[in-house]
């Protein structure tokens, strides 16, 4: 039975649409969860689950643009292979299973919602000199929600969304969305969900009642600390208000004259007249992202006020949390920590906290400092068996107080001082040094993760189980928390078979200065304490130091690789001129006579077996100390088995 003529021209022009996509523009860009093994592979995809120490990944390709696709072509090439209006059969899941102690870490892509499979039509992050970006989708004509997320940090401001309607002759494909096309809701109005897609791979839209008003709503935010944004997550802590209203052509007309560092959120309904297969292409100078559809909770709650998290919590084995002294009654600290936009209630043994500073000015860069003069506290040469208090003296400069912290009571803090019962106003406090506690140091070696969250909170524990909504860790002092997943950023592995050299401590230290000119070695940080920055992007972990520097680790023995990257500090080590070396128990395993600021990053893979000591040796280049900032960003140590796992506390 040969075709209807009508289903035929359509077929004919989406088959051409489809080609059209693929070989001019390409498939749009997306991003997804990532797992990086021990193995040096990274793995992509939509993270399933995590339990029975093991971690599922969903190979299949997460972009929305993809699915429809993938659709179109099965309308092409298979419809007449099946009676008329069954469905497409459905096509199977690529799964992967990975043990955990062959994992190193874990990031999650935190604009993908996984309860709803929401992922952007369109991801144009970052976005530079206006390239754009595109992406398809059939829709049913009706109003569709959507999302448009744009930031933006220097120079000229520049967002554009045109697109067309495929069944159109090609002299009419592309236009810039109108305002005729734009709606959002009135007052009293509401909204009823799409319902899907039907069965010839069409978005159905939203049920609007009540007014619908013309234009789209806005809203502009800056990071309350100031920075820039590097990318899409960093609108998620713009909780600054700039501005906000209704708009009727999507345009950088709303943002103020000093439109640096600012991010717009543009949301309300396109409103859809006729059925089709709509291309979209959005151009902009900074990073953007268009949703159609389901829109991630991340942007979902946007708008929402930041909770309060006046002190910063530094736990004994690492990791920090931010929020609320609920009470602290002498062993146990109740927190209300802000994770992601929740809040979460935990009970922490006063002997897991080490620093509690407050957080009264989060735009602060160093929590030890005074939070009223701004001045950096000294902490060095502490007492290690006693507790230590910093707080205002009645006279105003900030006093340390040894003693014993026995907890709060009301609006102050309890401390014996000189065998004595003493209060002090917690308003007057800014920060407390605890005294170490050795009996955390098992946990500290055992197999567990380090898991974060948006807010940057980061605490250890062992997950009991991860699903698309809900994650359960437990943590190493035993008590058990529910998150949910799309609040998470990332997962790190801790003592598995691959250790970062970030945790051991150098067995013998050896630096020289350029005359006079000392610069102490810095772990996880740049020499001036700001993030570690070099030409591949930013670090989370590495060891920066200044010619000459020599770090000598004991390592037992223990590890068959050794993996980092070399490069310079940005924008200090431009200029920069170094000799480097990397020894094994004194035997040359790798040597750079000069590693030079200008050039590219190098990607170390050394073979450490059996090696007893490592070193690692920065010496003065050709341009003595000009520059000189070495980083060995993300130094990992590979060993054949990870560690056992954590014992339960008692």
């Amino acid at each position: 039975m040969r075709p209807e003529p009508s289903s035929l021209l359509a077929r004919s022009l989406a088959l051409g649409s489809a080609f059209l996509v693929l070989g001019l523009c390409g498939r749009p860009q997306v991003s997804a969860d990532t797992v990086e093994l021990v193995s040096g592979e990274v793995v992509t995809g939509v993270l399933r689950s995590l339990a029975d120490g093991k971690v599922t990944l969903s190979l299949t390709h997460p972009s929305r643009a993809r699915v429809v696709e993938d659709k179109l072509f099965n309308a092409i090439l298979k419809d007449a292979k099946r009676p008329k209006g069954a469905p497409a059969s459905a096509t199977p899941e690529e799964l992967r299973a990975i043990p955990m102690s062959d994992v190193v870490q874990i990031k999650f892509e935190p604009m993908f919602d996984r309860a709803h499979g929401t992922h952007p039509l369109i991801d144009n992050d970052p976005a530079r000199n206006g390239r754009p970006a595109s992406g398809t989708i059939k829709l049913r004509a009706g109003y569709h929600r959507f999302v448009l997320a744009y930031w933006h940090r220097n120079g000229g401001a520049f967002i554009r969304l045109a697109y067309s309607r495929m069944e159109q002759p090609s002299e009419d494909r592309q236009r810039f969305v109108p305002g005729d096309m734009l709606a959002h809701l009135g007052g009293g109005a509401s909204e009823a969900a799409s319902a899907g897609f039907d069965k010839e791979g069409y978005r159905l839209p939203e049920k609007l009642s009540g007014e619908i008003a013309p234009n789209c709503e806005y809203s502009i935010r800056r990071r309350p600390d100031g920075r820039s944004f590097e990318r899409m997550t960093d609108m998620l802590g713009a909780a600054s208000s700039v501005g906000e209203g209704t708009i009727d052509r999507i345009s950088t007309r709303p943002l103020p004259d000093e439109s640096q560092d600012v991010a717009m959120l543009v949301a309300g309904y396109l409103h859809i007249r006729q059925d089709g297969l709509y291309k979209f292409v959005l151009s902009s100078d900074g990073g953007s992202q268009l949703y159609v559809g389901q829109t991630p909770s991340g942007l979902r709650s946007f708008n929402a006020a930041t909770a309060s998290s006046p002190w910063m919590l530094t736990l004994a084995e690492g990791g920090s949390l931010k929020g609320t002294i609920e009470s602290w009654i002498d062993s146990k600290i109740g927190v209300g920590v802000a994770v992601g936009r929740s809040r979460v209630a935990l009970a922490i043994p006063a002997t897991r906290v080490a620093k509690i500073w407050s957080n009264r000015d989060p735009g602060k860069e160093q929590p030890e400092k005074d939070d009223k003069t701004g001045e950096k506290i000294d902490v060095s040469s502490l007492p290690a068996n006693q507790d230590v208090v910093f707080a205002h003296s009645a006279k105003g400069p900030v006093q340390r107080v040894p003693c014993r912290v026995k907890g709060i009571q009301g609006e102050s803090l309890v401390l014996l001082f000189g065998g004595e019962s003493r209060k002090i106003a917690i308003a007057k406090v800014v920060g407390i040094v605890l005294a170490s506690d050795q009996a955390n140091a098992a946990n500290e070696q055992a197999f567990h993760q380090f898991v974060e969250t948006e807010g940057g909170i980061k605490f250890p524990g062992q997950i009991i189980s991860m699903d698309a909504a809900v994650t359960k860790v437990r943590t190493l002092w035993g008590e058990t928390v529910t998150l949910k997943t799309e609040d998470l950023t990332s997962v790190s592995v801790k003592n598995g078979k691959a250790i970062s050299l970030t945790d051991f401590k150098p067995s013998e230290v050896s630096q020289v200065p350029f005359f006079e000119r000392m610069i102490h070695y810095r772990i996880n940080e740049s020499l001036s304490g700001g993030p570690i920055l070099l030409r591949d992007g930013k670090h989370n972990f590495g060891i920066s130091v200044h010619a000459k520097t020599v770090l000598r680790y004991t390592i037992g023995g223990h590890f068959q690789r050794f993996r980092t990257k070399l490069g310079f500090q940005l924008p200090e080590g431009e200029l920069g001129d170094a000799s480097v070396r990397v020894l094994g128990d004194n035997k040359i395993l790798f040597e750079r006579a000069r590693l030079r600021g200008d050039g590219p990053i190098e990607p170390l893979d050394l073979d450490v077996t059996g090696v007893n000591t490592l070193t690692l040796a920065v010496d003065f280049g050709q341009r003595e100390d000009v520059g000189d900032r070495v980083v060995w960003a993300d130094p990992v140590l590979i060993r054949a088995e990870a560690a056992p796992l954590a014992s339960a506390p008692q």
